[in-house]
């Protein structure tokens, strides 16, 4: 497989802001952008940019996956826009575009977390290891963070809700699942039985309390999870024992 086809897998789930103020530039590259991410957006100065990084984030809850921007542009150059962004988010990834004028700016990009440089005149050619390296990386934290170690060989799959005990899928129901949805996402918060009722029976509004039928539910999960897994913190619920957690 060529690092092109490579780099259409690993890329095609991930989002990108192309930010150039050369016309033919940033269309052509935009039309290239296009066959390889799941959204590319464009900007044509560093405060556009600046603006359509904060604008997807507000709409979507997440970053854009990688920013790429020259850095000779007017209103706002791709010095200033990278320093805002990293403000913004710290770990965003950028690749900067620049001229050979441009080099006694390198250093000072460095210096703020910058790794990645594509010199003029841009050639696809020239993007594909630098998108190929970054995507893979993006992709492996992405995997990596779905997944929550647990001691005796437990590994819950936050985005599949599922729980596995030694690569083995451990059988729950519905209300088993959401529980332990709950939990794990909330490691440092106590839920009375209020709250995990309404939690389970959510779309059941009319449903009266019943104690019971959580210490059932409780009961019946810790015969399938690790031991000590629910702690019960009298007279408010419960919560998860974080000494289970092998990583978080």
């Amino acid at each position: 497989m060529n690092k092109y086809k490579q780099l259409q897998k690993e890329s095609s789930a991930l989002n990108i802001l192309f930010i150039e103020d050369d016309e033919d530039l940033r269309v052509q590259t935009q039309k290239i952008l296009k066959t390889l991410f799941k959204n590319v957006v464009t900007a044509t100065n560093g405060k556009e940019g600046l603006e359509a990084y904060k604008e997807f984030y507000s709409t979507n809850s997440y970053y854009f996956d990688i920013v790429i921007t020259d850095i000779k542009m007017p209103l706002k150059n791709g010095i200033e826009l990278t320093k805002d962004i990293l403000k913004i988010n710290k770990e965003q990834d950028v690749i900067v575009i620049s001229a050979y004028e441009d080099s006694k700016y390198l250093i000072e990009l460095i210096n703020i977390g910058v790794n990645n440089f594509v010199q003029k005149p841009l050639l696809i050619d020239q993007l594909v290891d630098p998108l190929l390296t970054i995507c893979k990386k993006i992709n492996s934290t992405k995997v990596e963070s779905e997944k929550v170690f647990l001691i005796e060989n437990f590994v819950w799959d936050k985005e599949n809700k599922t729980l596995t005990k030694q690569g083995k899928v451990v059988k729950l129901s519905s209300s088993e699942v959401i529980l332990l949805n709950l939990l794990i996402n909330n490691p440092f918060i106590t839920f009375s039985n209020e709250d995990i009722y309404n939690t389970i029976y959510s779309d059941k509004f009319d449903k009266e309390l019943s104690i019971d039928s959580i210490k059932s539910l409780i009961k019946r999960i810790r015969k399938k999870i690790p031991t000590d897994f629910i702690k019960n913190i009298y007279g408010e619920g419960y919560r998860i024992n974080k000494d289970v957690f092998v990583k978080f």
